[in-house]
């Protein structure tokens, strides 16, 4: 019972996360920029830790592979965050509707 309601708790703090990343680049480009803005997941992640960005992609390289920064983790990195978050919400959302539901 714990678990379900961890799950439920945590995946509305992410909509409102997400609905927030969202409201705030719509704000900020339609008041500020004058044009529509997204924030990308890779401008969050350098805005909070610049180096660790700096050092994966060598490091991914270097140690996974090397076709899988440029077609794939560049890829996600370029997504706007707040329809990231969003999607992985509905995801876990219709994870638990589905297993809740077997079960």
């Amino acid at each position: 019972m714990f678990r379900n309601n961890l799950t439920y708790i945590f995946s509305n703090f992410l909509t409102i996360i997400g609905i927030g990343f969202i409201l705030f680049d719509l704000v900020y480009g339609i008041f500020i920029e004058g044009s529509l803005y997204f924030t990308f997941i890779g401008d969050v992640w350098f805005f909070v830790h610049q180096t660790s960005l700096q050092l994966i992609q060598p490091a991914i390289e270097r140690h996974i592979a090397v076709w899988l920064w440029d077609p794939i983790i560049l890829y996600f990195l370029q997504l706007p965050i707040g329809i990231f978050i969003l999607f992985n919400v509905a995801v876990i959302k219709g994870f638990r509707f589905f297993w809740v539901k077997n079960r």
